[in-house]
């Protein structure tokens, strides 16, 4: 571009939104020498999906750089620790069909190193547990950090699990109380375009054209602007996912309960279940296609 980019707005709150804003704002200063100015439009009165949600280390670097502290995280947002991802049944469907993806990788060497190694073992312990320390953990529901270790540092590379909903106002509070972003509680109705055919600014309906340099889409399913304004068709990719269909609830847990460290999904014979603890509830899903299962046999298969 011609010049540096000034004025950003971001269309749509949630994770996607609010995070989106916050890194702009405590990143773009560094980058550029000089504060953009960030404002985010979020229609009121807009329902959240409400999911539990499963992260990636990566998250750790982003938070720290966002600059929100992470004692503040894990009470704010009913956190827990993530270690990796357990699958259950998915190979055989026995009682012991169960593997494990943890997030501390393996010993520096060759994966074909590594492979023969644990083949002259006999075969006798699972592949995650002969490689990374983080499998016992896991089995075990203990954290993988201390908290007298620094803040985003562990003994075992982790992520987080978290209530989406609580986390996307926590991203809110900062990135207006500290980052100095913009919030505007409005509905957005249009765009007006530049000679070149991009947005140049975005219409809402009570606050009038909010003119940028730079706007996002966060608007979800909605696309208010990346189809209803860009006209950009949906993409169905449903010859090739069939998964199309999904079942959420809550399950309170008894106080001091343990948490498990890693998300677990349980292979079902149209689709898979998850199960992601956080320390005050388990959030339980089921994934399933409608082509090969109704709505009511996904509520049979979950129940159970």
């Amino acid at each position: 571009m011609e010049r540096p980019i000034g004025r950003i707005v971001i269309v749509g709150g949630g994770t996607a939104g609010w995070l989106s804003a916050a890194y702009l704002a405590a990143r773009l200063p560094h980058i550029t020498h000089h504060e953009p100015s960030i404002t985010l439009v979020e229609a009121p009165g807009i329902p959240t999906v409400g999911v539990g949600e499963g992260t990636w280390p990566t998250i750790r670097a982003t938070l720290a750089q966002i600059g929100i502290d992470e004692e503040e995280l894990l009470l704010a947002c009913d956190a827990s620790f993530k270690q990796g991802s357990r699958f259950d049944g998915w190979v055989s469907g026995n009682p012991a069909d169960s593997y494990l993806h943890p997030f501390t990788p393996p010993p520096a060497a060759t994966p074909r190193a590594l492979v023969a190694a644990w083949s002259a073992q006999g075969g006798g312990a699972a592949f995650a547990d002969a490689m990374t320390p983080q499998a016992r953990a896991c089995a075990a529901d203990l954290a993988p950090r201390q908290a007298a270790m620094p803040a985003y540092g562990g003994a075992l590379n982790y992520a987080y699990h978290l209530d989406a909903a609580k986390l996307a106002a926590l991203l809110s509070r900062h990135s207006t109380g500290r980052l100095g972003v913009r919030h505007i509680a409005d509905e957005v109705v249009g765009a007006t375009r530049d000679e070149a055919g991009g947005i140049a600014a975005v219409v809402t309906k009570e606050n009038g054209e909010l003119a940028a340099d730079l706007v996002i889409d966060c608007s979800g399913h909605s696309a208010i602007l990346i189809s209803g304004e860009l006209e950009s068709d949906w993409c169905d990719l449903g010859a090739s996912l069939f998964n199309d269909r999904a079942i959420a609830l809550h399950l309170p847990v008894a106080p001091g309960s343990p948490i498990a460290s890693q998300t677990i999904g349980t292979a079902h014979r149209a689709g898979w279940l998850w199960d992601i603890g956080l320390p005050t509830r388990r959030g339980i899903g089921c994934v399933y296609s409608l082509r090969f299962m109704s709505d009511d046999q996904a509520m049979a298969e979950l129940a159970a």
